[in-house]
Order: C-alpha cells, then structure tokens, then sequence
C-alpha cells in the first residue's frame, strides 16, 4: 500500500492493486472523506499505481497495466473515466505534475533505458 501526501496535507491517496481510494487525515486519527467512508477512485481490475494530484486538485495522474503495459493515465479526482496519457509496451511509471499543471515528468523505458520523460498534460509527444 502506497499513500502520497505531497500536494495537500492532510489528503492521502493509498494505492492498493485495484483502486485508488482517498483518505483524509486529522489530528493523527484516520477520517474519511465522504459519508460513507474511503473514496473509491478507479474500479479497473489492473493494477492502478503511483497516484500524483495536478496542481489544481481536479486531476490524478497514475500509473496502470490496464491495457497490457504500464501506461500513464488521467482521471478526474472525483472519478469517472480515464484517459490514456501516455503509452509505450515496455514500460512506463512514476507520474508527477510540474508545478504550473501544464507537464507531467514521468519514468519509461520507451529508449530502451529506464529515462525521464515530459509530457504535456493535454497529451501529445514526450
């Protein structure tokens, strides 16, 4: 399990191997967000990792197998549905958002290395 708390204190997102589920955190004791509990984000059967939020709060950017490879891909931070960013069959990982919201750094094996790569969050070619 993974927790990623770098743009919002007190906001986590945990990674499990299914879904990306947000959880806040308050006075040290685990709270919910919503009424119900965790916020499920993703209900893909791949593997949806390394969750990073855009600037703004309105976006995940993550990583997924859910087209055979690891890809990078964009959800809405509420949910809903995701759209491919970045695809390449050997391999690619790790997203983060540039401060300004406008790239996002990523790891890929697209060169035959395991390189750093930028890409514009509208998508395009890195």
């Amino acid at each position: 399990m993974l927790c990623v708390t770098r743009r919002y204190p007190g906001i986590s997102a945990v990674v499990t191997a299914v879904s990306i589920t947000l959880l806040t955190v308050a006075l040290g004791a685990h709270c919910a967000l919503g009424d119900d509990g965790a916020v499920q984000i993703t209900t893909d059967p791949a593997f949806d990792l390394f969750p990073s939020w855009s600037p703004d709060g309105s976006q995940l950017a993550f990583q997924s197998d859910r087209l055979g490879s690891q890809d990078i891909w964009l959800i809405p931070s509420t949910g809903g549905t995701a759209a491919l960013l970045f695809s390449d069959p050997r391999g690619d990982n790790a997203p983060e958002w540039s401060p300004d919201g406008s790239t996002i750094v990523f790891g890929s094996h697209s060169a035959g290395n395991n390189d750093i790569w930028l890409i514009p969050c509208g998508g395009g070619t890195a």
